[in-house]
């Protein structure tokens, strides 16, 4: 390791100055306290943007140990039927077994580290055969089940396949590659199984659009977490919403950042009157969504997880957006839309309807995304302070971050827990 690379700090909590005025402030007020450059939040430096070696850490302290988004039930309906996930250099084999139930395993063969299944999505027989020597392993367990033509003493019982730990929740399939199964998806997302009275279970996926971000998730992230640059980015988004109403106290900046810190705010709710965001607010399917109350005008929910997933309900549709980090440089962004389960395209809605807000909106944002990303690589580009009324969240959210990232590589980062 360099001495570039150990010396790399990790950006600083402010001690903010509590200025004249500073308790007086609110999320409509114009700051007018001068503050020093020293006492703004700016997250993280930009080496952890841009650095491979930091996009190795982040895959080994953010994602490994924590579960991500993989998929949905839908996309495994039929025994048989399986997904594939990557994460780095690592790619999972989802499927569902001739029971019925979601199994997943590391996609190499123990034999010689050949790819079991080569396309992302597809369907496997009774066995799960390995397209180089034909080794053959259970889909139910991964036990290895044939080795043809091996020495009489061969033993097979140590070559399985390698499991992944997988849950379902809600029809979402979450998966982990760390090696101890971490704390039941259920438990993270306690308290929150309502979905706003929706019941999602009751959805089928009308459309899934995977693009690939040329940024680094983080930016990804910041990005879809505020709205300061939506009257400048996003025309269809801002006629049907305030951008102003996703703004907070900017005394509240500083305990918003805490809480980041110390995990208190990494799965947030909002609960809003109204649908989902559709272009001119029009609704786009007949058949809504079906609920568990009988509430006649339900409110919009969304839940936000750190730090893969977003899913947003309302009375026409769901959305899910999934970014997922490919390098360095380079982000997937997948979006889900879905409907009631019984509702019929060309019926009870249009696609094209159904997709247009979000397809418009998150090609706005990968631009966005991507324009940001080409200008972190100018030397002259030191990161600027986060807003305190509109950008509280991404404070939030790299505080978390930096807080991980200090737990995992302790040596290589400096300075007080964000803030402190």
């Amino acid at each position: 390791m360099s001495t570039a690379e150990r010396d790399v700090p990790l950006a600083r909590g402010p001690k903010i100055a509590q200025g004249k005025g500073d308790s007086e402030m609110s999320a409509n007020a114009e700051v007018s306290a001068v503050r020093s450059p020293e006492s703004e939040y700016v997250g993280p430096p930009k080496d952890m943007f841009l650095d491979p070696a930091w996009f190795e850490r982040d895959l080994e302290a953010i994602f490994r140990p924590r579960w991500m988004f993989a998929g949905h039930v839908d996309e495994i309906s039929e025994s048989g039927r399986y997904i594939t996930f990557s994460l780095g250099d690592d790619q999972v084999l989802i499927l569902r077994d001739q029971h019925g139930d979601v199994r997943a395993f590391h996609n190499v063969c123990a034999h010689r580290g050949a790819r079991l299944c080569q396309s992302e999505t597809g369907r496997i027989g009774r066995r799960i055969v390995c397209p180089y020597h034909a080794w053959t392993y259970s889909p139910a367990d991964g036990r290895l089940l044939s080795a043809h033509s091996m020495h009489d003493d061969f033993d097979m019982k140590p070559w399985g396949l390698h499991q992944v730990h997988a849950e379902v929740w809600q029809g979402l399939i979450f998966v982990c590659l760390a090696n101890d199964r971490p704390t039941p998806i259920s438990e993270q997302f306690a308290g929150h199984e309502h979905l706003g009275g929706y019941n999602f279970n009751d959805t089928k996926i009308a459309a899934v659009q995977t693009t690939v971000v040329e940024a680094n998730w983080k930016v990804v992230i910041e990005n879809d977490k505020e709205c300061y640059h939506c009257p400048s980015n996003h025309p269809e988004l801002i006629a049907v919403q305030d951008w102003r109403d996703h703004g907070t106290p900017a005394e509240s900046f500083e305990t918003i950042m805490r809480d980041g810190a110390s995990g208190l705010r990494n799965v947030t709710v909002t609960e809003d009157q109204g649908r989902l965001n559709t272009v001119g607010n029009n609704s786009v399917c007949r058949l809504p969504l079906s609920r568990a109350d009988s509430n006649p005008e339900p409110a919009s929910f969304a839940l936000s997880w750190w730090p893969g997933l977003t899913l947003g309900l309302a009375r026409d549709y769901a959305k899910i957006l999934a970014p997922k980090p490919l390098n360095a440089g380079q982000t997937e962004a997948r979006v889900y839309w879905f409907v009631h389960k019984d509702a019929e395209e060309r019926r009870d809605y249009e696609l094209d309807e159904v997709t247009a807000f979000w397809r418009a909106t998150y090609a706005q944002d990968r631009d966005i995304c991507e324009n940001v990303y080409k200008g972190m690589k100018s030397r002259a580009y030191t990161p600027g302070p986060l807003n305190r009324i509109y950008q509280s969240g991404q404070a939030a959210f790299y505080a978390w971050y930096m807080t991980e990232i200090r737990r995992h590589f302790p040596e290589l980062v400096d300075g007080a827990t964000p803030g402190e």
